[in-house]
């Protein structure tokens, strides 16, 4: 009985993987969000539910492969309920702001309208951008000159304490304020920024998962080939 609840878990994890998979690419392709739809997130959990029993199914030996198998699955389960925690409560937006000093904005509004999101999104606290300064590349043959660097000062006032303070803002390095990860996009003529907060409550589950599959699978894989060597 056990033998056949696994290997049907097993066939039926196969064919949501190939689901949520054709899925994405359908996204990608299409631009439609498809990860807040009700009945994705009911395929992601069921995932979930099956990785659970296969976990669980086996019968615990106390060996390297062995413990590598449970790593990964139990990495795999992390991952999936990080990734939940981020549909059901975390959020993301692209905002442009024009570099103002001293001007500061405490609502924000979506540059799209998001299915089940407000409009307008308080942050917890006022942010403006002060300062914008940008390195080009020397000039092309046809006399066009790229960003080589580019770099934003933010004002931010803190909403309860009322405190200030100026962060230097720069691609691929986000700024972490209030549950919030604050990224610079591109700008517009020096004068407009496109700026990314993004709010991922589950970030932390989710990296722990993706650590502790990669060392789940080292230690099956390893061990496999070690095994393989001896005979």
């Amino acid at each position: 009985m056990r033998l056949k609840l696994l290997k049907w878990s097993n066939y039926i994890m196969l064919a949501m993987t190939v689901i949520l998979l054709g899925l994405t690419v359908w996204s990608s392709a299409t631009g439609v969000k498809v990860f807040s739809n009700v009945w994705v997130v009911f395929l992601l959990a069921a995932f979930v539910a099956l990785q659970t029993i296969c976990l669980f199914s086996r019968k615990p030996k106390l060996s390297v492969y062995r413990i590598g198998f449970y790593v990964m699955h139990a990495g795999i389960v992390l991952f999936l309920i990080g990734s939940f925690i981020y549909y059901v409560s975390g959020d993301k937006l692209t905002v442009a702001i024009p570099v103002e000093p001293g001007k500061q904005y405490s609502r924000i509004k979506r540059s799209e309208e998001v299915a089940g999101k407000d409009m307008f999104v308080d942050l917890g606290f006022d942010i403006g951008v002060s300062d914008f300064k940008v390195e080009k590349y020397e000039p092309d043959e046809r006399g066009y000159q790229a960003d080589r660097y580019y770099e934003a000062t933010l004002v931010i006032t803190d909403a309860k304490t009322r405190k200030t303070s100026e962060v230097a803002l720069t691609v691929n390095n986000p700024y972490r304020k209030n549950g919030w990860k604050i990224y610079l996009m591109s700008h517009y003529n020096q004068s407009l920024l496109n700026i990314l907060f993004k709010k991922d409550p589950g970030e932390y589950v989710s990296l722990s998962g993706i650590w502790t599959m990669i060392i789940g699978s080292c230690m099956m894989c390893f061990t496999r080939h070690r095994m393989g060597d001896a005979k």
